[in-house]
């Protein structure tokens, strides 16, 4: 069988292939998947073959446990540009961990930028997407995150989803009683590494191609100088290319005890060894294969900083000139929803069982038929029967049972004399017991991710 795009991507990144060979459509199809239009069937797999490659390393009897880690590792930083789908599961030498998203912006100023928690019964893991395609969801907040003046890389976006990461973080350590470990590549390196700045406790770090942090991130850990931090048995560890221009950004300042893996060798193509993976079949370095004490001294140096301004400013611009039309598609998503989101009322009803009451007033634009309910109700089972975890806080026997029972006995009984109208309060009946009994919106969006009808839609809103 031919190797999908992703796959041969995939072969290239941790150089089990030579070079990306996809022939002309098939860098067609990449480019516009990256540049123009993101692709959803190309990141699902993406994120399959990401998922092999683990299992793949940890059957590898060549690999020392080191080199299995950092191919892990890379895989994991990998992972987040895959936008993995909220309960997914993913294996990794013998535990199953769940991924969960966290959002981290709002997607107004700019587009929506996440961060993926891995659990597993006794551990978790923390992913930081890098700075990520044009045509992906967190360009723009990665580009910001990455040129906003005052700081290291980073500091704009751990700044706007700082609550949620801490959160998560605090609520995982208390959970497994052991530091969470943050990943990421580049971008997603720093992120990690100042979720360590601002919890050394509970947060571990094993980052790829990062750029260093600043003197503002070393006054922020020196706050936490009346814990003791026992470094020794920390896991605090950086890959770098020696050839990464992104690593050499920054004041050189790393959190006290981090360990640093240098590979490859100098004056080799600096994107490239910013994006790949180190290569283990032809390994080729100046120092030895292993982790080593990181020495380097910190700087001051203007010209970094003046060259990220500048980049800010063309970012910032660029974002502008956007924020508009985002302005007006985000106002006309809220404006098309409002209508669904409205509740179904029926005016003029009397609650007494005795009395006829006159043709009351509807707020719906069309008649429903008896036909269009089952139709339904065959809807809310399906649903309920393939996404299960939607509800997993409600008992289902009873959901089903009082689904049908409204459908089949609505309270109103008298009504069944008057088809149309008996329909019309069985509909009010039956949205009166979602909204009351099971009504969330975890149930709103199973049921309307189903490819439901409109008449579907109003039942389940």
């Amino acid at each position: 069988m031919t190797d999908t795009i992703p796959q041969k991507m995939v072969k290239w990144l941790f150089h089990d292939a030579d070079s990306l060979s996809l022939g002309f459509r098939g860098w067609l199809k990449l480019l516009r998947a990256t540049l123009v239009k993101a692709d959803a069937t190309f990141t699902l797999q993406f994120f399959n073959a990401l998922k092999e490659k683990i299992a793949a390393v940890y059957q590898d009897e060549t690999l020392t446990p080191e080199k299995k880690e950092i191919i892990c590792y890379n895989a994991l930083s990998y992972l987040a540009f895959a936008h993995p789908k909220e309960g997914s599961q993913i294996n990794m030498n013998g535990a199953t961990y769940t991924i969960h998203k966290i959002k981290l912006t709002s997607g107004w100023f700019s587009s929506p930028y996440y961060a993926y928690g891995l659990q597993s019964k006794t551990s978790s893991i923390l992913i930081f997407q890098g700075t990520t395609v044009p045509s992906d969801r967190g360009f723009i907040a990665g580009i910001l995150g990455d040129t906003m003046p005052g700081g290291a890389v980073g500091t704009f976006l751990y700044r706007r989803g700082k609550h949620k990461i801490q959160s998560w973080i605090n609520s995982e350590y208390q959970r497994t009683g052991r530091p969470v470990m943050c990943t990421g590549q580049s971008l997603g390196g720093a992120m990690s590494m100042h979720c360590h700045i601002h919890q050394p406790t509970k947060v571990d770090f094993y980052v790829l191609n990062p750029p260093t942090l600043t003197s503002r991130e070393e006054k922020i850990y020196k706050q936490h100088k009346n814990i003791f931090i026992d470094n020794s048995t920390r896991t605090l560890k950086v890959i770098t290319h020696r050839s990464d221009p992104v690593f050499r950004m920054g004041s050189h300042y790393l959190p006290p005890g981090t360990k640093i893996f240098e590979h490859g060798m100098k004056n080799e193509n600096s994107l490239i060894a910013h994006a790949k993976a180190p290569n283990f079949k032809n390994f080729t370095s100046e120092t030895p294969d292993t982790f080593a004490d990181y020495e380097r001294k910190k700087l001051k140096t203007w010209a970094w900083k003046i060259q990220k301004a500048c980049l800010f400013v063309g970012a910032l611009l660029c974002q502008t000139i956007w924020l508009m039309p985002r302005f007006i598609m985000h106002a006309g998503h809220y404006i098309r929803q409002f209508p669904q989101t409205t509740k179904p009322v029926v005016k003029g009803l009397n609650d007494s069982t005795t009395q006829q009451p006159s043709e009351p007033e509807i707020n719906f634009k069309e008649s429903y038929t008896a036909s269009k309910y089952i139709e339904s109700s065959q809807l809310i089972l399906k649903t309920i029967g393939h996404n299960a975890t939607w509800f997993n806080k409600h008992n289902p026997d009873i959901i089903v049972l009082g689904v049908l029972g409204r459908l089949e006995n609505p309270v109103l009984i008298p009504y069944r004399s008057n088809e149309i109208l008996h329909v019309l309060v069985k509909k009010n009946s039956v949205v009166g017991y979602l909204n009351n009994n099971i009504y969330s919106q975890s149930i709103k969006m199973a049921i309307l991710n189903s490819n439901p009808t409109n008449h579907d839609k109003n039942l389940a809103i």
